[in-house]
């Protein structure tokens, strides 16, 4: 049996894109100029400069991390699906595989709009874990024990019909 639902989100604000852009072009033109001036023109760089060794480094860790976190951010996806028993979701490549709340796990559902600035996997003011893409519409589980799940969203009415749809299914 296919899925009642599933979601696949990505960033893809241009805004966004240009902050991470600008930023990481930024933080490596410094340490590529300054490698340039210094191990290739021979002028140090700054009043107490590295040790053409250390700036090597230095620049090699720098530009590693910058492009390593801008391209984990380019590929990152938040996926969700629900089928006929369960609801399954991640939000790759920081939760590999898929985590599984079944149907009887789920108390309430309601569709809420966040505020919480930022993006990403959280926790708001009240505990909730929040994970987020873009834009402010979410769906809140909660869960068997009281914890309490929000998985932002695109297509609120879609996934709330899924999960009401789901849990009609296993009524029956």
């Amino acid at each position: 049996m296919g899925f009642y639902f599933e979601e696949k989100q990505m960033f893809t604000q241009w805004w966004l894109w240009l902050i991470v852009g600008a930023t990481t072009i930024g933080i490596n033109a410094v340490f590529i100029y300054a490698v340039i001036q210094q191990l290739v023109l021979g002028v140090p760089v700054g009043e107490e400069p590295l040790g053409d060794e250390a700036l090597l480094i230095l620049s090699v860790l720098i530009l590693s991390v910058s492009t390593g976190l801008s391209l984990l951010f380019f590929n990152t996806v938040l996926e969700v699906r629900i089928d006929n028993r369960s609801l399954e979701y991640r939000y790759a490549p920081l939760m590999r595989s898929w985590r599984r709340i079944e149907n009887s796990g789920i108390r309430q559902v309601r569709h809420r709009k966040y505020y919480l600035p930022g993006y990403g996997i959280k926790r708001d003011f009240d505990g909730t874990r929040i994970l987020t893409v873009k834009g402010h519409d979410g769906v809140e589980l909660t869960l068997e024990g009281g914890s309490r799940l929000m998985i932002g969203t695109q297509q609120p009415q879609e996934f709330l019909a899924a999960l009401k749809k789901m849990t009609h299914d296993n009524e029956a």
